[in-house]
């Protein structure tokens, strides 16, 4: 069963409930709802299986998402922020499978991979930008 009662900012927001069947998992994405914004219900073999438990092994799995996207993710996991230094940057287009416990090593292949560099800040932040700007 999924509930939702409150927005953000304390606000009642529209609440729903839905109970899963076997095989079956809600995806909660505003744009994949109905005309209600809804969650969208699918199947789970519809979804890979190595995606659906792969945070059990420390990984993120990715097929053409989106760097702001990805960033979100590694945040979610680390105490070590990713920050894009420009929102353009959000839209490049990544794949692969990274440790989700090493923002650092995420970083240096985007730096092999895309036109980017990333400024490491100790322990605590990593700037992403783009190779072009003057930061």
């Amino acid at each position: 069963m999924l509930r939702q009662t409150k927005a953000d900012d304390g606000t009642v927001a529209k609440a729903w409930e839905t109970s899963l069947s076997r095989n079956e998992q809600a995806v909660l994405s505003r744009f994949d709802g109905g005309a209600d914004n809804d969650p969208l219900i699918r199947r789970s073999d519809d979804v890979p299986l190595e995606k659906v438990v792969s945070w059990r092994q420390n990984k993120l799995i990715f097929e053409a998402a989106r760097l702001g996207d990805v960033v979100a993710d590694f945040n979610r996991y680390n105490t070590m922020e990713i920050i894009l230094a420009d929102e353009d940057l959000a839209d490049l287009s990544i794949s692969g499978v990274f440790d989700s416990r090493d923002p650092e090593a995420f970083s240096h292949t985007l730096e092999a991979f895309a036109p980017v560099e990333a400024l490491i800040f100790g322990r605590s932040r990593i700037l992403i930008k783009n190779i072009h700007d003057n930061i």
